[in-house]
């Protein structure tokens, strides 16, 4: 084993049993130790969109607007800083257990996008 400047050490800690049986008899069935507050702040969702000003618009016959627009999604998420898990809102259970999740799921992502809507006469 090495130590952290990378020098070799010999590994001869011994594990004592009776702490693991501990944390196998007694720690992980509590399940208050695994209790996190839940609270969160997300910015969900974010909009801006600009609409050309009509001057511009009417010089083409056939539109009556144009609006072109920025967006984001789950761009921030804060949580309490003993929530070392993940997004409270992923989850794979319907119940309380807000935050469970596995690795068999995709968390929610970024999103960036711009978008163009276009009115005809």
């Amino acid at each position: 084993m090495f130590d952290g400047t990378g020098k070799y050490v010999p590994n001869d800690k011994a594990v004592n049993e009776a702490e693991y049986d501990y944390w196998v008899t007694y720690y992980r069935v509590i399940a208050e130790n695994f209790v996190v507050p839940a609270w969160f702040i997300k910015l969900r969702d974010i909009n801006l969109s600009y609409s050309l000003p009509d001057k511009w618009v009417n010089k083409m016959k056939v539109l009556s607007d144009i609006t072109i627009g920025l967006y984001g999604r789950n761009l921030v998420t804060i949580v309490d800083k003993k929530n070392q898990f993940t997004d409270p809102e992923f989850s794979f259970t319907n119940t309380n257990g807000l935050g469970v999740s596995t690795t068999s799921q995709s968390p929610p992502v970024k999103q960036y996008g711009v978008t163009l809507s276009v009115n005809f006469k």
